[in-house]
């Protein structure tokens, strides 16, 4: 008869994966549990455009860093990114209220 047409190994009958009890995946073929593909859980989106935002996330970072999930050493850096972001909200708003008080001189200056 020839070869079969396939290259790969034939699985005995009734071999195909199935799941037991414990709710792993078993390998029809070797019997061996099947590890578990990691899901890529996506972490919530944050805004940082407000002070509000960064206390927020910078709560949510302290929490990380006390349960062990994020080190210490990477906790203190983005503290400080955000601490920098903060710096440069404050600074940003206050331009925009110094520029909106200027127009306003401007304008009374104008009228007389």
């Amino acid at each position: 008869m020839g070869k079969p047409s396939s290259t790969q190994p034939r699985q005995p009958y009734g071999a195909s994966d199935a799941t037991d009890e414990d709710g792993f995946v078993i390998d029809g073929a070797t019997g061996l549990p099947v590890p578990p593909t990691p899901s890529r859980k996506r972490e919530k989106f944050i805004p940082l455009s407000k002070l509000s935002d960064l206390k927020a996330e910078l709560g949510r970072l302290y929490r990380q860093a006390k349960s062990g999930k994020v080190a210490t050493s990477d906790a203190s850096r983005l503290a400080f990114i955000l601490n920098s972001l903060g710096r440069v909200i404050v600074d940003a708003e206050l331009e925009q209220r110094i520029q909106q008080l200027e127009q306003q001189l401007e304008g009374d200056c104008d009228e007389s």
